[in-house]
């Protein structure tokens, strides 16, 4: 038979822009008698949409989910430390939280992730924060016009702030927790997803 009727898919915002359109063309041009609908949300929204039956799945990092719900992970994201082109970490291959020490922190303050990228420096004690974003495109751009660093679990398509300025994306080493996402561009096939 074939698959038909409605999905509604929940994805978080961190992340909602770099997978949910490539998922949803890969997902319909299979199966174009389902009527896929998408919602950009916050982790507890995703929560709160699963428990009320207005999302039929969700993708979503392993951080805070209740024990009721079933997370089945798909890749594990490591962090990635972004820094403007001309900082003085950009040249480095790897970074680890000590060489971050002092330095400041544009953070993407959004619920469970800022936690999580915070919780990254809990040994040498929380970063001086420069500034604070709901906006990922705001944090790249701040960023690349040199206000801080930031912190982010997947690594974009382009190496170009939303302003036209080049950013680097380096690994985050060290022993970190790495959330699983329910998805990640070349990590897993889209069209394999669906």
């Amino acid at each position: 038979g074939k698959v038909r009727g409605p999905l509604n898919v929940g994805c978080l915002l961190t992340f909602a822009q770099i997978i949910l359109p490539r998922l949803r063309r890969a997902f319909v041009d299979r199966h174009p008698e389902v009527g896929f609908r998408q919602f950009e949300a916050s982790q507890t929204e995703l929560i709160s949409g699963l428990r009320n039956a207005s999302l039929d799945v969700v993708l979503t990092y392993d951080l805070d989910i209740p024990k009721d719900l079933r997370f089945t992970p798909l890749v594990t994201l490591p962090p990635y430390v972004l820094v403007a082109a001309a900082h003085p970490l950009a040249r480095l291959k790897q970074i680890t939280p000590k060489d971050l020490s002092g330095l400041p922190m544009v953070l993407l303050d959004l619920p469970v992730s800022a936690d999580y990228f915070l919780s990254l420096f809990e040994k040498g004690g929380p970063p001086p924060i420069a500034e604070k974003t709901r906006d990922i495109a705001v944090m790249q751009s701040l960023v690349a016009n040199g206000f801080g660093y930031s912190l982010l679990n997947f690594r974009p398509t382009s190496d170009r702030s939303p302003d036209g300025k080049t950013l680097r994306y380096i690994p985050l080493k060290g022993p970190l927790r790495a959330p699983a996402e329910a998805d990640a561009p070349g990590r897993l096939k889209l069209d394999e997803a669906a």
